[in-house]
């Protein structure tokens, strides 16, 4: 049984749910933002197939899902599918929301996403690796500023990913997220866009002391 819960903020509410099972930790440290990040690996793979789609020109979208928080108080946002950012301006380095894609977006949630929420966003950085340009910070912290909100960046061209937060009133890169409710043979192919990195770092291959710093409940 789910219940919702006042934030104490009384802006949103939060799910009273567990973390969910069959996850894999990817970050080079511990989950330890005030909201720890979960994203389905088929909302994942749909997002990188997006965005590897043109490697010409930044593509994105935004993220929908849940905020919860388990019985052990620890919160976290379960990022179940996205809706991608159609009529929007973009080029090489520039994503633009425009009027018409936030009437798209907010169609797409009121039609197929009854009771989510947008938790953040994604695009891609064509051949300019992972980072927040000025612009992009200026998007977030306009149209995404709510402390649970995330952004999410990829690099087509190199294979590289990360998430940023909301930490202190400010944007900061995570040290890593949570993919879930995956099918093996798919998650191996997914991890192997990031070979020579060390992003990688399945929960189950971890040393119990490894285990034991990263450990969720």
């Amino acid at each position: 049984m789910n219940i919702d819960i006042e934030d104490s903020s009384g802006n949103f509410v939060l799910k009273n749910s567990e973390f969910p099972e069959n996850h894999y930790f990817l970050g080079s440290g511990d989950p330890d933002s005030e909201y720890r990040i979960f994203i389905k690996q088929e909302a994942l793979k749909r997002i990188e197939d997006h965005l590897l789609s043109d490697v010409n020109n930044e593509l994105g979208g935004v993220m929908v899902g849940e905020i919860c928080i388990n019985s052990n108080n620890k919160k976290f946002i379960l990022i179940n599918d996205l809706i991608i950012a159609m009529h929007s301006n973009s080029s090489l380095s520039r994503l633009t929301f425009t009027h018409e894609t936030w009437d798209y977006i907010n169609e797409v949630m009121e039609r197929d996403f009854p009771g989510s929420k947008i938790l953040g966003w994604y695009h891609s950085h064509p051949g300019h690796t992972v980072f927040l340009s000025n612009y992009d910070l200026f998007i977030h912290e306009n149209f995404f500023n709510l402390e649970y909100m995330v952004a999410y960046v990829f690099d087509p061209t190199i294979k590289e990913r990360g998430f940023f937060v909301w930490e202190n009133d400010k944007v900061e890169k995570s040290d890593g997220f949570f993919i879930f409710d995956y099918n093996e043979s798919e998650f191996n192919d997914l991890i192997k866009l990031n070979p020579s990195d060390d992003l990688i770092n399945p929960v189950e291959n971890k040393t119990e002391i490894e285990k034991e710093n990263i450990k969720l409940n």
